[in-house]
């Protein structure tokens, strides 16, 4: 069998890059949900920029948050989608669809809040290695479980109605538990909204 790396086709390192690439959006969303703390912060690079439904700061400090939230018994799980990409020389926008799980406590009871959103991540190519730069969501819409089914918790109505449609019990739950929740993330219930996200980051990739 012939070995000769001129065999390899034209767009070879593009195609080799584009693997790195989904692999570390994946590692990053496995650490996350793994617990795995220093994982989780070593796939992001030192100047990296998150902005997400609980957290705004870099990928050091989301590690760090994350482990705390962790340990207060907030979880989560990530069903991930195929992971699209696109590269600009040392730049890459990654794109995955998601089912997020966050698995916590509201009012003394366990439940389940599923958010379906869309998530965007940054990925720069710093010293040969590809790492995450940024991490951001276009939330959809979301739904409460409670663990037990015989045990729901009573909701604040109020409260509920004061809270944007694409992430409504995520906000909900994730204030319960004092992480407030701002109204100016990317979500389908504000199509500007989303816009103005996907026009930041295509300006990012293209910088």
């Amino acid at each position: 069998m012939d070995n000769d790396m001129t065999m390899l086709p034209a767009n070879a390192a593009e195609q080799i890059s584009r693997v790195e690439i989904i692999e570390i959006v994946q590692r990053e969303r496995i650490a996350r949900d793994m617990l795995q703390w220093q994982e989780l912060g070593d796939s992001y690079n030192d100047d990296s920029s998150i902005d997400i439904s609980w957290f705004k700061g870099n990928g050091k400090e989301f590690a760090a948050a994350s482990e705390k939230m962790a340990a207060r018994g907030t979880k989560t799980f990530h069903m991930m989608s195929p992971t699209s990409v696109r590269i600009k020389g040392n730049r890459a926008m990654a794109s995955s669809g998601a089912a997020v799980h966050v698995m916590g406590n509201v009012d003394g009871i366990d439940v389940d809040v599923i958010s379906y959103a869309r998530l965007y991540a940054r990925v720069a190519k710093e010293s040969s290695v590809w790492l995450l730069s940024g991490f951001r969501a276009v939330y959809i819409t979301d739904m409460m479980v409670p663990l037990d089914p015989s045990r729901a918790p009573q909701l604040d109505q109020a409260m509920l109605k004061d809270l944007r449609p694409s992430y409504r019990f995520l906000a909900y739950m994730l204030a319960k538990n004092g992480h407030p929740v701002g109204d100016h993330l990317a979500g389908m219930d504000r199509p500007e909204t989303v816009k103005a996200m996907l026009d930041g980051e295509e300006a990012w990739l293209n910088g």
